[in-house]
């Protein structure tokens, strides 16, 4: 049969032949990169290369204070919820990866004796929790100030203003 010029065994052979270039595009997979990677990419631009942070933008420092956070109740979660490694482009694999990383390369010295590194599953727990972390960061700080008799950063600190030393 006929139908517009075409006959009908055709359409059949033209689908079969443009079915190439009608299936969805494949994509090469992710690559993997190290937890050092991922630190640079999600991390640095606001923590720093040290991990220092800027109290100037509110930024919190991850070095000789992040270890502290695992001193008290809740603060192994807390460090999964903040929202650059809750909402890092990672998966819970890769940000347990990270937040390991970042314990042992800035807070050797402030881990808790037997530190237990964070796995996959026990980031994928508490990653999703909607927590308000600002209070939670409060409550923290101040149970780990009281208990360990350190002080942590706050955003009460002085303030540089960025635009006297040159700063975008």
């Amino acid at each position: 049969m006929v139908r517009g010029g075409v006959p009908g065994w055709c359409l059949p052979l033209l689908l079969l032949a443009l079915s190439p270039a009608l299936a969805q595009p494949e994509y090469a997979e992710k690559p993997r990169y190290s937890a050092r990677t991922n630190y640079m990419l999600y991390c640095q631009g606001c923590h720093g290369a040290d991990g220092v942070g800027l109290a100037a933008r509110l930024i919190p420092p991850l070095a000789d204070a992040m270890g502290y956070f695992l001193h008290v109740d809740g603060g192994r979660e807390y460090l999964v919820q903040v929202p650059g490694a809750a909402h890092a482009p990672i998966n819970d694999g890769e940000l347990a990866e990270v937040i390991n990383y970042a314990l042992r390369r800035f807070n050797a010295g402030k881990l808790p004796d037997g530190f237990t590194p964070y796995t996959q599953e026990e980031v994928a727990r508490s990653r999703g929790s909607q927590a308000d972390v600002a209070s939670i960061r409060r409550q923290l700080v101040a149970e780990i100030e009281s208990r360990l008799r350190v002080q942590m950063w706050t955003k009460e600190e002085p303030r540089v203003d960025l635009a006297s030393v040159g700063a975008p």
